[in-house]
Parts: structure tokens; sequence; C-alpha cells
């Protein structure tokens, strides 16, 4: 977003410090928290307490447990338009694979990067960035032509306004008003699925899967 200097964000690595990640999978019974965290990211040990019955000392200790396991990651986002970013551009390219990192880490500091990920296909690289007018597309592609030669773009798409984003229904000036997908933690605490509800046999088989929300496995 160009607010925070370099400086200002290795500061706050720092204080944050490393994390640490301990794979195990969760029980069963650390569901409940899951999903009210699932509702509100910011809970504390207290509010999870009184949504859950649990005692606070226990709901801080499952809390910290959670963090620890890396089953969750925790996002903070604003809202697009409000932020004076009321458009978007999202690229298709061709990159070698070996370059992948390094040009990630070059589009990092080429303004607000929303998405970089490597596909599969001929346009083996994709990444989006939120725009404040669209004669930044031009200039974008410009400094990135001249800092990336490798990067060959395949395909440009101009966004106006995004209907969804992490689960989440938006508003014309992206909040959320919403939610558009439906979560089984128990999965999750498993740790055999992606906590995402299922589609059954019958579902698959009739094609209902259309304009809806599932995944699986």
């Amino acid at each position: 977003m160009s607010t925070l200097s370099r400086a200002q964000i290795e500061r706050l690595r720092t204080i944050a410090g490393p994390r640490r990640h301990s794979p195990a999978p969760l029980p069963e019974s650390f569901a409940d928290i899951l999903q009210v965290l699932c509702r509100d990211g910011r809970a504390s040990a207290a509010e999870v307490a009184a949504a859950t019955g649990l005692a606070p000392t226990t709901a801080r200790r499952r809390l910290q447990r959670i963090f620890d396991s890396g089953a969750l990651v925790f996002r903070c986002d604003v809202a697009q338009a409000a932020a004076g970013f009321p458009l978007a551009c999202q690229w298709h390219a061709r990159l070698p694979v070996e370059k992948h990192r390094e040009v990630a880490r070059i589009l990092r500091d080429c303004g607000a990067l929303r998405l970089c990920a490597s596909i599969t296909g001929p346009s083996n690289f994709m990444f989006m960035f939120w725009l404040q007018n669209p004669a930044e597309v031009m200039d974008l592609e410009r400094q990135l032509a001249s800092r990336l030669p490798e990067l060959r773009v395949t395909e440009s798409t101009m966004i106006s306004h995004i209907a969804k984003r992490m689960g989440w229904r938006l508003g014309a000036m992206g909040v959320r008003r919403a939610r558009c997908r439906r979560r089984d933690w128990r999965g999750v605490c498993r740790g055999s699925a992606d906590g995402f509800e299922r589609p059954t046999q019958k579902q698959k088989s009739r094609g209902f899967l259309r304009g809806t929300s599932f995944r699986w496995t």
C-alpha cells in the first residue's frame, strides 16, 4: 500500500519475531475456537472463552496451540476503493521457472502488489496490482519491461469490482457484506482435509457445482 517505509516494515518483523510452527493435528475439541476466529480473527482469549464456554486460561492455552500449529493464517485486509485503489489489473505471463522467486521479490517493490503466484500452463506466472487510475497500467508495464526483460506478458485484465474475497461477498466500496462459503472446521482439526465442505457424490454427478464454492480432494 506504499504506506510504511522499508525500515518500518523491517521493524515490525523484528517485533513480531520468528514464527513457531508445531505441525501436529489439532483435536476436534478445538473446532469451536476455530469457528470464533473465522468470524473475528481479532477475538481475544476472553472473547473466545465467553463464546465457547471455556475457562479463560484454557482458551488462552488452546489459542496459543492453534497459532503454533500453523493451521491458520491471519490476514489483515482493507477495503480496496476506500483505500484509494478503485481498480485492479491482473496479468498472466510466461517466465522461466527458476526466475519465479526473483521476479516475485522485484514485483513486491513495484507498488500495491496483491497477488503473485506460479501456475500451470503456457502462461505459468500471474500477478495482480491495485491501481489508483487506468494510466498506471501502462506505467507499470513499461517499468516491468525495463526491469524484467525475461517476463513475457500474455494477457492483462482490468478489474473494476471484485465480488468476493477470502470467503466474503463485498459491497461496492470493497467492504464485506456476507459470508459466501461454509467451512467444516472438523476437517482442519483432523488434519486430513482442507476445512471446506465436501459435495456429495450425488451433487458431483448431477453437476450442482456450477457457481458454488465447493473444493475437494
